[in-house]
């Protein structure tokens, strides 16, 4: 058995059984159409208040009790272990922030 052939048969030229690829609508349209369906309305409304509560949720400092955010950041400047944990973070830990 070839290797083509384990994965829906004949060469990937010859059209055998994958069909067309091709985005037959723009994304306009597709848009449209979601936003027509009321579930898909209700979950892309979902996905969008998740986007804007993280997108605000950056800007928010949590205040800590006793420790000033200046004083930290001086102290863990020349941490590598933060300093990646900072990066894949967005930049919300350097600020403090949620």
């Amino acid at each position: 058995m070839s290797l083509a052939g384990g994965f829906g048969g004949g060469s990937f030229g010859s059209g055998g059984g994958g069909g067309d690829k091709a985005l037959r609508l723009s994304l306009l349209e597709t848009m449209r159409l979601a936003w027509a369906d009321p579930d898909l309305r209700q979950r892309l409304m979902f996905i969008l208040m998740v986007f804007a509560v993280f997108a605000l949720g950056i800007h928010v400092q949590v205040p800590i009790p006793g420790i000033s955010s200046t004083t930290l950041m001086d102290q863990l400047k020349d941490n590598m272990m933060f300093q990646m944990m900072n990066m894949f973070g967005g930049g919300a830990l350097r600020k403090i922030s949620i």
